[in-house]
């Protein structure tokens, strides 16, 4: 006798016979058990403790506004650097100013495709997408001068106590920065970043920016750098993507920005 397994949701499985049941109903039973799948998923997924999910976040009207390219001319350790970014001009950001880094495979462009300038700026932030050096359009530099890099970069743009959104690479520019200067930024995002492994227990311990881990469940690497960021930075946050990998924001795009926006909105609460 004929039987199909269907599995779902990592606790629930359901076996039937097959001959009882016609092919309309079976696959209109698959997609039930898919539809509860990603629903509890998302149920499950979706809350950070502590964090308050706003379910009618109030927006600004953006309709029109176009994100504009900027090149600023930088001096860092005597020589001169150019930094590309992206921001809207016309929008002041009420809430506050959102830098997003990139991946050592990205550019600030994959924050443009991503919807995530758009979406921080509809919920009243002012995002600021920057190509580290030597990607996208921004010059290069030596690697002695990473550390001061991001400072310089803020300085320069006039931006003050803005959240830090710091993917993967990213990390060797803002991780030295931010444990360095923590009352300087209102937030940090560390999306599985590099260089945590450069910081003693001690030295994060004094870090006291609100700070919210951002990992996909596949990214086996990044769990030792959210232990030790937890474990050590007071009230920090970790969150992990179901089934995402390394750069988790593009498995799950609008998962991602719900969970950056309900950890930025609660600094503004």
């Amino acid at each position: 006798k004929a039987t199909v397994s269907v599995l779902y949701c990592h606790s629930h499985r359901i076996t039937m016979s097959a001959s009882r049941f016609t092919v309309p109903t079976l696959v209109a039973f698959l997609l039930a058990g898919l539809w509860y799948m990603r629903t509890s998923l998302r149920e499950e997924s979706s809350v950070i403790p502590g964090v308050s999910v706003p379910t009618r976040p109030t927006t600004i009207n953006i309709n029109g506004t176009a994100v504009n390219d900027k090149t600023l001319d930088l001096e860092i350790a005597g020589k001169g650097t150019a930094v590309s970014y992206s921001t809207f001009d016309n929008i002041k950001g009420s809430k506050g100013t959102v830098v997003l880094l990139h991946g050592e495979r990205f550019s600030k462009q994959t924050w443009k495709e991503l919807g995530t300038m758009h979406r921080l700026a509809e919920q009243g932030y002012l995002p600021v997408a920057v190509d580290l050096p030597g990607k996208g359009d921004s010059t290069s530099i030596d690697g002695a001068e990473r550390e001061s890099w991001l400072k310089k970069f803020l300085a320069g743009a006039d931006i003050t106590s803005p959240i830090v959104i710091s993917p993967s690479a990213s990390g060797w520019y803002a991780v030295p920065e931010i444990v360095k200067n923590p009352s300087s930024y209102k937030g940090w995002i560390p999306v599985a970043p590099m260089g945590t492994d450069d910081v003693s227990e001690s030295d994060w311990k004094s870090v006291t920016t609100p700070v919210l881990f951002i990992q996909g469940e596949k990214d086996s690497a990044a769990y030792s750098s959210a232990k030790v960021i937890v474990d050590n930075v007071s009230g920090s946050k970790a969150f992990v993507m179901p089934g995402a990998t390394h750069p988790c924001y593009l498995d799950g795009p609008e998962l991602f920005h719900h969970v950056v926006l309900s950890f930025l909105d609660s600094l503004t609460a």
